[in-house]
């Protein structure tokens, strides 16, 4: 389904008047919300189920080009609900993102900025794409976004021939931990599959987005408003959220730092996460930051709060170490393996047995293995305590102090007061 036209504005609010070629002949023309024959809408609920043929391949894509949504409408509380295996509604100026993932290895590139209206039967003219704005003064646009399901299809579709659905998977495998109190214990449980959708991109009045739930494998959801939050998120692999001046990245496909990301969440194995972001990042969730720049004072308390408790943990943890990563016990991990014992390993170093007679500021090579990973270890020994000596390993790729923390993340349900503050800390 492609909506080209969504809700009739006026010059004001759109940037440019699209030419119906059905006015007069509709008696639609176009104007402010309070004219008699102008429509737009005080809220949306849209969904494609392509469940009428080739039930094996079902693959339902909902595109629209230029919406806008009165909202604020008390008996429906969300203004935007859309349902589809496929979700665009980008803007022209939307930007483009650079990260490479392994859907889109060179980054994922908005595409549906454009539209011509001699696809209509009308003149052969371009227009831009504005993406979903919420039109006039009010509250926030709120908007939910998921994937067909088949209660949904069973429900408005007699005999369906679809027997295809994309099951949200996050966190499944990990119940009841991490738990996102926000969690919408209503949605439908399944996703869409690629979201990309722009938010208020399009309007004088700055009235913030709030995403109650968003299921997806992949999303890119943008705006130019200050205030962008997600109640409810479950994505399977990768998405970016960004306003104004933050960008938010969920990364679940490659475990390595992305840049230039204000704060990194990694989610497979933790379910849903909350997020707000405004001129701070508040980050409303037990889900694991693996990456977090602090522009200075600005940035919101909470998460200084956490890195405050990092500290303190450390403190508590080895009082004369001055470490400055948490490190996890490997005594029973039967997964790693080295050519060395190793009795506890943090993404900066690590507590080996002295076999070499090792002294202080020496440097020293050992093997790891684990998962993946293969790699030999340069480390400098900052302390020696009888046949022990702790390292700080050199030049140690970020990709790989990653999958330290990633490894140790998934075990222990011990750990789950301290992941979040130690891994701020850490990175």
């Amino acid at each position: 389904m492609t909506i080209y036209n969504l809700g009739a504005v006026n010059e004001g609010q759109s940037g440019n008047n699209f030419d119906d070629m059905l006015y007069p002949h509709d008696n639609i023309a176009y104007g402010d919300s309070s004219s008699s024959n102008s429509i737009i809408p005080k809220y949306v609920d849209i969904k494609v189920l392509d469940a009428m043929d080739t039930p094996e391949r079902s693959d339902s894509n909902l595109k629209i080009y230029s919406g806008y949504v009165i909202g604020n409408n008390d008996n429906n509380p969300t203004d935007i609900k859309l349902m589809a295996d496929n979700v665009y509604a980008n803007s022209y100026d939307a930007p483009d993102s650079t990260v490479s993932t392994k859907a889109n290895p060179d980054g994922y590139k908005q595409t549906q900025k454009t539209y011509n209206t001699k696809e209509l039967g009308g003149e052969d003219k371009e227009y831009t794409a504005k993406g979903l704005n919420a039109y006039g003064d009010g509250a926030p646009l709120t908007i939910d976004i998921a994937g067909v399901d088949p209660d949904t299809v069973n429900a408005v579709v007699k005999n369906p021939k679809r027997n295809n659905y994309n099951k949200q998977n996050s966190g499944t495998d990990v119940p009841n931990k991490f738990q996102n109190d926000n969690s919408n214990k209503n949605n439908s449980g399944y996703s869409a599959k690629t979201v990309a959708v722009s938010l208020n991109n399009n309007v004088n009045t700055n009235r913030g987005v709030a995403v109650g739930t968003i299921n997806a494998n992949n999303a890119y959801i943008d705006t130019k408003d200050t205030n962008l939050s997600i109640k409810d998120g479950n994505i399977s692999n990768y998405a970016e959220f960004r306003n104004n001046d933050k960008v938010a990245v969920v990364d679940n496909d490659f475990r390595r730092i992305v840049k230039p990301a204000d704060i990194q969440l990694y989610t497979e194995k933790t379910g849903s996460f909350t997020l707000d972001l405004g001129d701070t990042i508040n980050m409303q969730t037990s889900a694991p930051t693996v990456y977090f720049v602090n522009r200075g004072f600005k940035e919101n308390k909470d998460l200084i709060d956490r890195i405050d408790e990092s500290e303190a943990l450390e403190k508590k943890y080895d009082e004369n170490s001055k470490r400055i990563s948490m490190r996890f016990d490997t005594t029973a991990d039967d997964g790693l393996t080295s050519d060395i014992k190793i009795y506890d390993i943090s993404r900066t170093g690590a507590l080996i047995r002295n076999d070499k007679n090792l002294k202080r500021g020496k440097t020293t090579k050992f093997n790891i293995k684990f998962d993946d990973v293969d790699i030999n270890v340069k480390a400098k020994v900052i302390n020696v305590i009888g046949n022990k000596a702790g390292v700080k390993f050199i030049n140690m790729p970020n990709e790989i102090a990653n999958k330290i923390i990633y490894r140790y993340m998934q075990q222990a349900d011990s750990m789950k007061s301290n992941l979040t503050t130690s891994s701020l800390y850490d990175l």
